[in-house]
């Protein structure tokens, strides 16, 4: 079986926990469920050496001696500065090779069925090998205006071609999509091949692309 690699996105602002959560030690090196941290809990969940290779970790500089003391040693890339989601996915996928396989996985989720997360994976992989990139709604439970939703469009294989992606809506508009059975939650999670990012970065983005490749 192909293995895939897992991209852990760690670090965060210190805000929205605060003053539990501080800059110095945001919100995924809390323990907050428990003995283990969320950083630590999201480590766990890819912990299965038949499904998964070994994890990258993505990082701020600032939590390089945080990353040590919670996971020991990782591949681990430390960014000087944060510089949003996309350009930490596009480093890590740049140390791997094209037709590898990629699982981006926030490092502040908690899950409480490990099971279903991988089964959830072990689906989407089937629909990355076909060159599709694939993101994992969860089905709200509430009218949240602090998340984004997934407008699911046409049945694909395992899964649906995404209609609209809608950040954050006012509580009215997201009352709504907790009643259609068409939205989710964006969770945030992601599952492709190198190439296709690659790709899609040179369509969309090329001056990111360029300085990614240079980096």
């Amino acid at each position: 079986m192909e293995k895939i690699h897992p991209v852990i996105l760690c670090g965060g602002h210190g805000t929205r926990l605060w003053p539990r959560s501080r800059a110095t030690r945001p919100k995924p090196f809390l323990r907050l469920l428990g003995a283990r941290t969320l950083f630590q809990m999201a480590l766990d969940r890819v912990r299965d050496p038949a499904m998964f290779a070994d994890p990258i970790i993505v990082a701020g500089e600032a939590h390089a001696d945080l990353v040590a003391e919670q996971a020991g040693p990782h591949r681990l890339i430390l960014e000087p500065e944060a510089k949003s989601t996309a350009p930490a996915i596009a480093l890590a996928a740049q140390i791997l090779p094209a037709d590898a396989l990629v699982l981006v996985c926030p490092s502040d989720h908690h899950i409480g069925d490990t099971e279903a997360f991988r089964a959830a994976a072990a689906k989407g992989a089937e629909l990355a090998r076909d060159g599709h990139i694939v993101v994992f709604g969860i089905t709200p439970t509430r009218a949240e205006t602090g998340y984004g939703y997934i407008e699911q469009g046409e049945k694909r294989g395992s899964g649906y071609c995404v209609e609209r992606f809608v950040e954050k809506p006012d509580a009215q508009t997201a009352a709504r999509f907790v009643a259609d059975p068409r939205f989710t939650w964006n969770g945030g999670m992601f599952l492709f091949r190198v190439e296709v990012l690659h790709e899609e970065l040179r369509r969309l983005k090329p001056a990111m692309a360029d300085d990614i490749e240079g980096a």
